[in-house]
């Protein structure tokens, strides 16, 4: 059984930034940088898992992209539109691209 969304961290802090819990899907999670516009640098892109060796915080979570790929990811996750969880922020962002045409229907 993968973690329930609200046992991952609200966010990641990083040297430079802060990650902040955005988008939960049946097989991912996604951090976002919403202060960051460069989209090589404002989304992790994370794997929900049962275990990780390598998880030193037992989060769940196993890294998958931290670049544009992980950027990709989320948008490709927010148009098929089957989330566990979006934090406002996100459905806020979501909704003006949305309008704005980002998201073709």
């Amino acid at each position: 059984m993968k973690p329930k969304q609200n046992n991952y961290p609200k966010f990641i802090t990083r040297w430079n930034s802060r990650f902040h819990k955005g988008l939960i899907t049946e097989d991912f999670v996604f951090y976002c940088n919403y202060q960051e516009g460069d989209d090589n640098g404002n989304v992790e892109m994370y794997r929900r898992v049962k275990s990780n060796p390598h998880d030193r915080d037992n989060s769940g979570l196993e890294l998958v992209s931290n670049n544009y790929f992980a950027s990709v990811g989320l948008f490709e996750a927010l148009e098929a539109g089957v989330w566990e969880y979006i934090s406002p922020t996100m459905k806020l962002n979501y909704k003006l691209a949305k309008e704005a045409g980002q998201f073709d229907e």
